[in-house]
């Protein structure tokens, strides 16, 4: 299982405990044994106005260890 979070900012922005909404609101990703994983989800929080990325974790113990991130383009 990996925790990920949609955070402010551009990859690599580090800010400790800035995910948008709470943790509760994001489920984990389930890896598969190939190492293949996907998620298909609705959150219900609200998005700011302004850049955003998404941060894919190592662990809930090692969420400052990032594995993968994504960037988010506002509308």
């Amino acid at each position: 299982q990996m925790p990920w979070a949609i955070r402010p900012g551009a990859c690599g922005d580090v800010t400790p405990n800035s995910d948008i909404g709470s943790r509760s609101a994001y489920g984990p990703i389930q890896t598969q044994a190939d190492g293949q994983a996907h998620i298909n989800t609705r959150l219900r929080i609200k998005l700011p106005n302004q850049n955003m990325h998404v941060d894919v974790m190592q662990s809930n113990s090692q969420r400052d260890l990032i594995v993968a991130c994504g960037v988010l383009l506002a509308r």
